[in-house]
């Protein structure tokens, strides 16, 4: 599990300081405000820039065995679902203000059933990232795709031959 609650603190420092400006943290995508709107869960956290509004959290589900549903706004509860059925999933939690677009990711895991697999048995709603250091392969983080070579052209007959 990897926090950003540094990374945050320092922005905001940098915000605070006038070095960074607050147009250039307030940026957050439309489709980021989308899925705070339609997939975010609020929180009790108030926006740490413009104080208007509380917080949402996004969350964020990678995986190849996702194919095309990689990368989509997810509910905290399915997460449990798709890590008993999906073998390697990558989830990110980022927070986001609705009123300003103040956005910043705030949490990273890795969770799946390969991993609860080989878990140390803690409860299937934490991370399971203990299991990491004692397998044998390490677990890769995109599967590489093999793609057939061209065939070479056949050679064209001249005048001459």
């Amino acid at each position: 599990m990897i926090d950003y609650a540094l990374a945050r603190r320092s922005l905001l420092a940098d915000v605070a300081h006038g070095r960074v400006s607050f147009a250039d943290v307030c940026d957050a995508h439309p489709d980021l405000q989308r899925a705070a709107r339609h997939y975010g869960e609020p929180t009790d956290s108030r926006c740490p820039l413009c104080r208007n509004d509380r917080l949402t959290r996004v969350t964020y589900a990678y995986g190849d065995e996702l194919q095309h549903a990689s990368g989509r706004a997810r509910s905290t509860r399915s997460l449990e679902a798709l890590a008993t059925r999906y073998a390697y999933l990558r989830i990110y939690v980022v927070e986001v203000c609705r009123s300003c677009g103040w956005n910043h990711l705030v949490v990273s895991y890795v969770t799946g059933s390969q991993l609860q697999a080989v878990g140390n048995g803690s409860a299937p709603d934490e991370p399971m990232t203990a299991g990491l250091a004692s397998r044998s392969e390490p677990v890769p983080d995109a599967v590489p795709v093999s793609r057939p070579r061209p065939r070479p052209e056949p050679r064209r007959r001249t005048a001459r031959q």
